[in-house]
Formats: structure tokens, sequence, C-alpha cells
């Protein structure tokens, strides 16, 4: 047993000292041969101007590689591109948004005339002018109500008709 522990702590020690010769990659590939290492490099001026001619050729490929790709822009089954689909979506939302607004001011309206049904004394002028209002404006609310359900219908609608007639996924997006 004192054999096998002796055993084990001199190949540990001879472990160790194999670990220190060899205390890098870098310094064994040297050792091999196989690998040239460069000592530094020197910039001056001549090799900047080489780099940046290399740059601006890099620039020019890409910009006519920009322009080769717009010319042959990809177009749905019935011609329209992406700017033309972007350009109905945007439509449609605009207008949910214009009716949601326009909702909301005949709303506040509708509060403000039945605040003065409520605190005018004169049952005539309540009842000859201000109902009256207040009718109207309730069908005005209605059909505003029916047409934003519409138009909050028609995205759906589009966005179904996009992928009928072949348009990548996110040019609704």
């Amino acid at each position: 047993m004192r054999v096998m522990l002796i055993l084990i702590l001199i190949s540990t020690f001879l472990y160790a000292q194999e670990e220190k010769k060899s205390s890098s990659i870098v310094e064994a590939a040297k050792k091999t041969g196989k690998y040239k290492f460069q000592q530094g490099m020197k910039i001056t001026n001549d090799k900047l101007k080489s780099t940046s001619s290399k740059e601006t050729e890099v620039k020019q490929a890409k910009e006519e590689a920009k322009e080769q790709t717009l010319e042959e822009e990809y177009k749905d089954s019935k011609g329209r591109t992406k700017e033309d689909w972007q350009k109905m979506i945007n439509e449609a939302k605009k207008s949910i948004n214009n009716l949601e607004n326009k909702l909301k001011d005949m709303q506040n309206e509708l509060n403000k005339l039945t605040n003065d049904y409520y605190s005018w004394d004169d049952v005539a002028y309540r009842e000859g002018v201000i109902k009256p209002k207040m009718d109207k404006l309730r069908e005005q609310i209605e059909e505003t109500k029916k047409e934003l359900e519409e138009a909050k219908n028609k995205i759906p609608e589009l966005e179904e008709e996009a992928r009928k007639s072949g348009a990548l996924p996110g040019w609704l997006r």
C-alpha cells in the first residue's frame, strides 16, 4: 500500500514538472516549426492607402449589388410590390385610428349634451333643442361603430388576400 502511494506521488510530481516545461501552446507550436509567427506589422501610409482602395472597391460592389436587386424587385401574382402592400395596410390602420378618435370625440360631445340636458330647467329647450341633437349624435355614433368594425375586419382580409396572391410574409409588417 505504501509503495502504491509513493508511486502515485512520484508520478504526479513528474507530471507537474512536465507541465512547467511547456507552459504555453504557442511555445509548443514554435518548437514544432510548422507555424510561422510574425513579430509585428509596421503600419505605414502606403499600406493604409492600399487598404482604403480595397474598401472603396468593396463599397462599389455593394452599391452595384443593391442596384441589381432593386431592378429585380419581387412582385406578387397581381403585380404588387412590398411598398404597395405596406401602403394598403398602413391606410387601413390609419382609418381605424381616425375612426376611433372620431368615436371618442362624438362620445365626449354626447356626454356634454347629456349634462346640458339635465342641467337646463327649461323643459321646452331640453326637449326641443338638446334632445334632438343627442338623438342625432347617438345615431352617428352607431354608424361610426359599424364603420370601425368594418375597418377592423379589413386588416385580416388584407392579410388573407396577400397570402393568396403570393406576397412575402414580412410585407404587411
